[in-house]
């Protein structure tokens, strides 16, 4: 037989645990679900992310800094129209292509990986990456890292190899010397000899000589009496030069 009063209590013992349960819920603080944070990379737009390469010249090469800066230039040619020279397919097509690349540069140079190949065996790519380190290294003398930098530029110089490269013409803050380009360097000229002082000419010589504070009375009087009216303070290269080159005027008027 059912207990009608007991079942009455325990059904208003259940209503009274649910009216506290609801009134507990409504006094307790709402917690608002947090989206998952996303790091300043994803943050950044791929165009950002490419500038700020470019334009960190102390944490990447020049020859990354390029990579980017060309990936860079050709997506925003799409992106900008293209010069209307392509159809809206073509367009979007491209547009789609040079973004994947830009994402694909930039995500590789951010993980420290190489993107441009100097085409010729790893033991030169090493050498050319050795050599621009020492220039990176704070414990060598100001004066030894000045030597390398004479030796780089005369040896490109005399090579005709443009190895100083700058991502935007003329802004020599975002220029850099290229370990691609040393390294080709290295590869096809390993028996180039260069020549490190420029040969000077017998007016360089001649003026060297009678300028000489050592030099004795009768050197100067050989060297100068058939120059003319020789003065101290026409003892310059140049002048020398001119004078040699009427001299051999005046012996031909003189026979």
């Amino acid at each position: 037989m059912i207990d009608i009063h007991a079942s009455r209590e325990r059904a208003e013992k259940r209503g009274a645990m649910k009216l506290m349960t609801k009134r507990e819920e409504k006094r307790a603080p709402r917690v608002r679900a947090r989206a998952p944070q996303r790091t300043t990379k994803s943050l950044a737009t791929i165009e950002q992310r490419a500038e700020t390469i470019i334009a960190d010249a102390d944490r990447y090469d020049i020859d990354k800094r390029q990579a980017v800066w060309l990936a860079l230039k050709n997506f925003a040619f799409y992106q900008g129209g293209g010069g209307g020279y392509f159809t809206p397919e073509e367009l979007s097509a491209g547009v789609a292509e040079h973004e994947r690349k830009l994402r694909e540069v930039v995500t590789r140079v951010e993980a420290g990986e190489r993107v441009t190949e100097s085409y010729v065996p790893e033991e030169y790519d090493a050498a050319a990456r050795a050599v621009l380190g020492l220039l990176e290294t704070g414990a060598i003398p100001d004066f030894f890292k000045g030597g390398i930098f004479t030796l780089l530029n005369l040896f490109a110089a005399d090579a005709g190899a443009r190895l100083w490269q700058e991502t935007t013409e003329g802004d020599g803050e975002t220029g850099g010397y290229s370990t691609d380009t040393l390294a080709r360097m290295f590869a096809y000229h390993s028996r180039h000899r260069l020549q490190i002082e420029r040969k000077k000419d017998l007016a360089e010589l001649i003026s060297a000589v009678v300028t000489h504070p050592d030099t004795p009375v009768e050197i100067f009087d050989a060297l100068t009496h058939r120059i003319g009216e020789f003065k101290y303070d026409k003892c310059a290269p140049e002048f020398i030069r001119h004078a040699l080159a009427y001299e051999p005027e005046e012996q031909g008027q003189s026979n």
